[in-house]
């Protein structure tokens, strides 16, 4: 059983999470054929100020369906891609910090005969989370907005799962999930801020607001603000960067 590092939060905000299978048949894109399927089950929901829950997170090869690896973690664990290029998938532990749910934690499971987990280097920093996430095509990038150790604020940032790095990129756009709850637009607005009602757990972010062109370009449009009400003109303000991102620095 993978043991989540000291600092972490120690529970998860499931107040009504039922048992899931979550079955990674196609991935993060379209030409991915793994020799492999993965499956997710929340085994016991977890629950506000308490115990985590626990996952089984199961590699099933395909040819003859047997299990590669069966094993049982602490919290509640999505598919956040499938690196086409390292045939890895990329997981995301979803634990809590107060009311939100985002994930702090990422581990690496390569298609392998004997396959095994392996941490990213962004888990030893203490105080890193990601509320939105999009990743590109083939698996390898994952924008997410969140924090890590040197930026405090609501951030975007960049991992490169094939250097296990990543990268400040600057300030967020709005916040803009892929399947908000049942709100219409020109709702409360502070439901749609990061942390807010829409906005308080891990999500994929709508791609309007942040996308990739292909595996190598990542695109995302300041101006698309879905707090605003239906018919309000939308002013794309469209920031682009060229991938994989030619310096790792971060600016201050």
């Amino acid at each position: 059983m993978l043991a989540r590092r000291s600092g972490y939060a120690s529970t998860t905000c499931f107040l009504a999470f039922v048992s899931i299978i979550a079955v990674a048949s196609l991935h993060s894109g379209e030409n991915a054929h793994p020799e492999t399927e993965l499956k997710i089950k929340t085994l016991s929901p977890g629950r506000h100020d308490g115990p985590p829950g626990q996952s089984l997170i199961e590699l099933i090869r395909r040819k003859d369906m047997s299990k590669l690896i069966s094993e049982e973690m602490p919290g509640r664990w999505t598919l956040l891609g499938y690196n086409e290029q390292t045939k890895t998938y990329v997981l995301g532990g979803l634990f809590e910090i107060g009311a939100w749910l985002p994930v702090r934690e990422i581990q690496y499971l390569a298609e392998a005969e004997k396959p095994k987990f392996r941490p990213a280097k962004i888990n030893t920093e203490e105080d890193w989370y990601a509320l939105g996430t999009r990743t590109s095509p083939d698996g390898r990038f994952v924008a997410f907005v969140g924090r890590d150790q040197k930026h405090q604020n609501m951030s975007l940032f960049l991992l490169d799962t094939t250097k296990d790095s990543h990268a400040y990129l600057g300030k967020p756009p709005h916040a803009a999930p892929q399947d908000p709850p049942d709100m219409s637009p020109g709702s409360e607005e502070q439901y749609w801020d990061w942390g807010g009602f829409c906005c308080d757990g891990h999500f994929v972010m709508d791609s309007r607001a942040v996308w990739f062109e292909g595996p190598d370009v990542l695109k995302v449009d300041y101006g698309f603000d879905p707090a605003k009400t239906a018919g309000a003109p939308q002013r794309k303000r469209i920031k682009t960067w060229k991938l994989p991102l030619g310096s790792q620095r971060r600016p201050s």
